[in-house]
Order: C-alpha cells, then structure tokens, then sequence
C-alpha cells in the first residue's frame, strides 16, 4: 500500500499531467474504488476539473482586460495550459499567477503581442498592491531624530501597498479603456509612447500615477534600498544640474 505521502503525490500529478488518461491517472485509479455510477477515473477526473476550473476562475479575476483583450474562450483556453505547466509554492490563492506575464510572452499564441505581457503585469501589480499588509505612515519625527552623521546611510523603502511598472507601451491607456465604466472606443497606437507608473493604495482605493525620469530614478533606487548617499550621488551622475 502506498504511504499518505505518495499518494497525495500521484493525486497531484494526476490532476495537472496533459492528457486525459496518462501514467499517474491510471496509476491512481487502481488505487480508488469505483462508485455504482462512475468508474474511479470518472471520480478523480470531477476533482481534476474543479482544481483547474478554480485556478481558471483566479486567473480570469487578477487578470480581467487581459482576459477581455484576449476573449474569454481563448483566455480560458489558453489558461488550462498555464496551469498544466505552472505549480504554485503557496497555500493562498492571491499568490497564484505571479510568472502568468511571462508565460504570455512565451506562449505561441500570443507571443506576437508584445504589448499584453505589460498588460498583465499592470493587472498583477494592481492586484497584489490591493492585497497588501498595511504598513505604518511615514513617522517624520523619527526622520528628525536620526543623528546627522547617520542621515547618508539611511535607506528609504517603498511601502508594501506601492508597486512600479516600466513599460515601452501605453500601458496605462490600453487598462483604463477596457474597464467597465469607459466608453473610449478610440484606436490605441502601441507606438504611442511608453510609461513609467507608480501604483499605491490609499485605504482601499488604487491610485495610478505616471513618473517622468527622475521621480521614477529615486523611487527605484528606494525600491533597491539604496543609502540615501548613494542615491543621491547616482541621481546627480544621472541628472547633472537637475
């Protein structure tokens, strides 16, 4: 008999193995009893339907345009074989679609649209900046506190609910014209400029804000924990005379 251990292992390659009926589901239907109804396959593969059907389900909510832009046949479609390919580390399902902008990018279908990855990752940043712990308020009394020979080894950090996007299209534009409330049927040109954007949360409202070069260079060097020295001396290497 199998320990609890390998047959939660066969279980798992069962549900996620391509096709119908490969080693592992044949493997584990010897293992479980038919009912009067269904043969042991037909039971594992009710299981198999709903674990895949769940994650398609998550995939469609953190990534709604691209599911519009794509179209929802194709999208979930296109969804069972990222989950076929792709495992999650994590009990929590808001964690589950982190690579999915890779996979797009990748993906021989969609590869040739080289705007959707950026899409994507605008859609995952907004959804895990939602989800995010909330952190303490800046506390600009502990700032006047610090002795001024430490003051160049501080390092100023992004809080939890902020992410950053880079983009060499109109990322922004492309996600504001598919929401439910837009009536912008206009042609967007791809070739129209890129971005950069900071996302924050302000309780539970979102907030999008487009960086020109220098905002976006300090705040990626927060991002990075840079020293407050070292920032400052990459700033002016960067921007003389700014």
């Amino acid at each position: 008999m199998s320990s609890l251990n390998e047959l939660q292992q066969l279980f798992y390659q069962a549900i996620f193995e391509k096709g119908e009926q490969g080693p592992a589901m044949n493997a584990l239907s010897s293992l479980v009893n038919d009912t009067d109804q269904l043969a042991a396959s037909e039971c594992i593969s009710i299981y198999r339907n709903s674990v895949i059907g769940t994650f398609i389900v998550v995939l469609g909510e953190i990534f709604p345009v691209t599911k519009k832009l794509l179209g929802e046949q194709f999208f979930d479609a296109m969804c069972k074989v990222y989950v076929k390919d792709s495992t999650s580390g994590s009990p929590d399902l808001c964690d589950y679609g982190r690579d999915f902008p890779t996979f797009l990018s990748q993906f021989e279908h969609t590869v040739a649209l080289t705007y959707l990855p950026d899409v994507a990752s605008f859609e995952w940043l907004w959804h895990r900046v939602f989800n995010a712990i909330d952190a303490p308020g800046f506390n600009f009394n502990k700032l006047a506190e610090v002795p001024e020979k430490n003051k160049a080894n501080l390092v100023f950090q992004l809080a939890p609910e902020t992410g950053m996007l880079q983009s060499n299209f109109p990322v922004l534009l492309i996600w504001e014209s598919n929401q439910q409330e837009s009536n912008d049927s206009e042609t967007i040109d791809l070739d129209s400029g890129g971005v950069q954007l900071a996302i924050w949360r302000q309780q539970i409202a979102l907030m999008v804000e487009p960086l020109n070069d220098q905002e976006w260079f300090i705040l990626q060097g927060c991002e990075q924990s840079l020293k407050f020295w070292d920032l400052c001396f990459q700033f002016d290497q960067r921007f003389p005379g700014v």
